[in-house]
């Protein structure tokens, strides 16, 4: 056995320096695994549970937007009246102008049809015996108040998958009700939201939206239909308990029923309002493989730079201890920097060395360089997909998404500062006979016009315009006084009209015009953003019913 007196120095410092240098590292390579795969797993894990949530807080609004809807709708003046061909014609206009609703219906109490939309016009059959999944609803909403909305649970329309609102209509006193109005809108739309959001999800699992029994409402798994029994219930029966216990948010890892290491984010939509009625719950499922695989890369790279660093280091600390000794903490403390996420550290900036160390250095820059590269693109993609989210495709207006939040922070900032803003709703007029004459490409092209009037009318960074339906618009007007809103109205239906579009062949003089409401509102009242809705949009009919191109206005201050 070798003795370590017979040993010389300068082998007793080389030992030393493997000692030193080549243990410590391996150390501190296998903590950095650990932490970074520890990291890592936890990183996806409230991935997963924020896609589930973000699926049921889009829900909601979905849901949410269709209970205004169906609110606002119920109080035409039109439904009250008594000629039924007018309201089955108004209620036609009303499903092909929004792109959201399948049919509509009005019922008298007793549960006969008496209007209905379109081609589906059921005019003459009971509900209660035509419709058993909604009889419930009916009968509640012929004992409800004006305002008050149902929403069913999901079962099969003439469409396909939906779900319905029901709502009283009421007479002039608000308290007898006249027929009931319900509303049709199919699961389609809603499996939008839940695509968009599937195809984020790593590997080839997927999103499902399921009641509180488990059985699948919504999810684009093929091997799967309406109703059927979530599949992975038989191999783990603790989810349904998540199911049963509302406002349950978390995630599980498991082995699904293909025998497959899984996790699974779950979010029950009781905690997203309007939603507690339809007992749904979102799950959102990773293969575990997946999203170990780019991990499992990463730590044999770790574990290949790990070793590089150790082999130079070697040789530069054997002939310069000192400062070798210096680098090596150098490059072991911006390594951590970087296997923690801080891809902003340059090491050639902060250490200047030569040789095989100087190189090892450049290639830590052009990793994070890399690395910096794809977080950039992936931040651009998401401001595009934002972009898409908030816009209307065809005007290139702001959409009826912008428009909610764009009115909520409106609203706080005039609580803040203590002033009042203006609301303005539009309305193409006799849109329907544009597009019976002209056809719908002509249709658009005239909804373009009108959108470039309102677009190069709101150029204060805080107006906004907003195209909410087919041919109904709004303007957020911020800090208008009342005579500047109506000045400002008024030059936007003038605008309008000096386009000239034509409206009706043969009548030169016809020309397409709009209507409009205009509302101030202080902050210092109880306004709701339903009863700012429900004013404005009385005005507009006002304006309407008395000739139409002009407009109604009223202010609250």
């Amino acid at each position: 056995m070798l003795e370590l007196k017979n040993i010389s120095y300068e082998s007793r410092i080389f030992i030393i320096t493997i000692l030193a240098a080549l243990l410590p590292l391996t150390l501190y390579s296998l903590i950095s695994i650990y932490n970074s795969s520890k990291t890592v797993t936890e990183i996806i894990k409230k991935e997963l549970q924020n896609k589930s949530t973000l699926v049921a807080y889009d829900i909601d609004k979905f849901i949410a937007g269709r209970i205004t809807n169906t609110r606002i709708l119920s109080q035409a003046d039109v439904l009250e009246g008594e000629d039924i061909n007018k309201i089955i014609q108004y209620l036609t206009e009303i499903v092909e102008a929004d792109e959201w609703i399948e049919d509509i219906d009005i019922i008298l109490p007793s549960g006969i049809i008496i209007a209905s939309s379109g081609i589906q016009n059921e005019k003459g059959l009971s509900i209660l015996e035509s419709s058993a999944e909604i009889r419930e609803l009916f009968l509640k909403a012929v004992d409800a108040k004006q305002g008050d909305v149902f929403v069913s649970n999901a079962h099969i329309l003439d469409t396909g998958p939906g779900i319905q609102f029901i709502t009283p209509i009421t007479d002039d006193t608000n308290a007898i009700v006249t027929s009931i109005l319900t509303i049709e809108v199919n699961l389609k739309h809603i499996a939008q939201i839940v695509s968009l959001f599937d195809k984020g999800i790593i590997g080839d699992k997927y999103v499902y939206i399921v009641d509180n029994d488990g059985k699948i409402i919504i999810s684009d798994d093929p091997d799967t239909e309406l109703y059927d029994v979530f599949p992975d219930l038989s191999v783990n029966p603790k989810f349904l308990n998540a199911f049963s216990n509302q406002g349950d948010i978390g995630n599980i890892i498991y082995k699904d029923i293909h025998n497959d290491e899984v996790m699974a984010g779950y979010s029950d939509m009781s905690e997203f309002g309007v939603n507690k009625g339809l007992d749904w719950s979102i799950i959102a499922i990773a293969p575990l493989e997946d999203i170990t695989a780019p991990l499992k890369s990463l730590e044999w790279k770790l574990f290949t730079v790990a070793l590089i660093i150790a082999f130079i280091s070697l040789i530069v600390v054997y002939k310069f201890t000192s400062k070798a000794t210096t680098i090596l903490k150098d490059i072991a403390f911006n390594a951590d920097q970087i296997s923690q996420g801080d891809f902003s550290k340059k090491l050639s900036k902060e250490i200047h060395a030569k040789g095989e160390i100087g190189l090892l250095i450049i290639s830590f820059d052009r990793m994070t360089l890399k690395i910096n590269e794809v977080i950039s693109q992936l931040k651009e993609k998401n401001l595009e997909l934002e972009e898409l989210y908030i816009t209307d495709k065809l005007t290139g207006l702001f959409n009826r998404h912008k428009l909610d939040m764009a009115i909520g922070e409106e609203i706080k900032r005039a609580e803040r500062f203590n002033y009042s803003f203006g609301v303005i709703l539009l309305d193409i007029d006799n849109f329907k006979s544009t597009n019976d004459t002209y056809g719908h490409q002509e249709g658009d092209v005239a909804i373009k016009a009108v959108s470039d009037v309102l677009s190069h009318s709101t150029n204060r960074s805080n107006d906004y315009a907003f195209r909410i339906g087919g041919e109904e618009f709004m303007i957020l007007c911020h800090q208008k006084d009342f005579s500047g809103l109506n000045s400002f109205t008024n030059n936007i239906l003038e605008k309008v009209e000096s386009l000239n579009i034509p409206h009706k062949k043969n009548k030169a003089s016809s020309y397409l015009t709009i209507s409009a409401g205009a509302i101030q509102l202080p902050m210092d009242n109880d306004f709701t953003t339903e009863e700012m809705y429900r004013s404005v949009d009385k005005l507009l009919y006002e304006a309407k019913s008395s000739g139409r191109n002009n407009f109604k206005s009223k202010s609250f201050t």
